[in-house]
């Protein structure tokens, strides 16, 4: 068990994430499914809907845009909850295939009235290390989060570990 200063003491979750691709244009489309498992809720099902443009400046820093459309639907009940998102992120290269990443990502809860406020409902910003090579990328973040919930509005920060692999 990994313990520093605590972080990962608490763990709110784990999201395992499946999705199939391809290219749309200049566009980069992933279409899938996932699987939430929170600690100390009901676990969730979704599926997801992305497409992601990138931007590459100079052979060096890079950025992407990423618009997303999520069905979301918790084990405990018949709802299914639609939510948007978008993300930008910023890439830059320091040494060989080790970098660092910055993300800022919106979310949009489209309905879902008993469990989520509607409409913007949380921004994640977050900061890391980035690793990246031809058939694999992790990424570790250090992410701060503004939630607006029914009845309440909160600030969260966590560690997150971010791991893609492309065949």
């Amino acid at each position: 068990m990994l313990h520093i200063h605590g972080y990962f003491d608490d763990n709110k979750l784990d999201l395992f994430r499946v999705s199939v691709g391809g290219k749309w244009r200049n566009w980069n489309y992933l279409v899938g499914g996932a699987y939430v498992d929170f600690a100390q809720t009901s676990d969730e099902r979704r599926l997801h809907q992305y497409l992601i443009k990138s931007f590459h400046f100079e052979n060096s820093i890079s950025t992407s845009l990423r618009l997303g459309l999520e069905q979301r639907r918790f084990i405990e009940d018949d709802v299914l909850n639609f939510r948007g998102r978008l993300r930008g992120q910023l890439n830059s290269p320091l040494v060989s295939r080790f970098g660092i990443a910055a993300y800022d990502e919106l979310f949009i809860a489209l309905n879902g009235p008993n469990r989520f406020h509607q409409g913007l409902n949380e921004n994640r910003l977050g900061f890391g290390l980035r690793y990246k090579s031809e058939l694999f990328e992790v990424l570790l973040y250090r992410t701060f989060a503004y939630l607006k919930g029914l009845k309440s509005e909160a600030n969260q920060n966590w560690i997150q570990l971010f791991t893609q692999f492309s065949f």
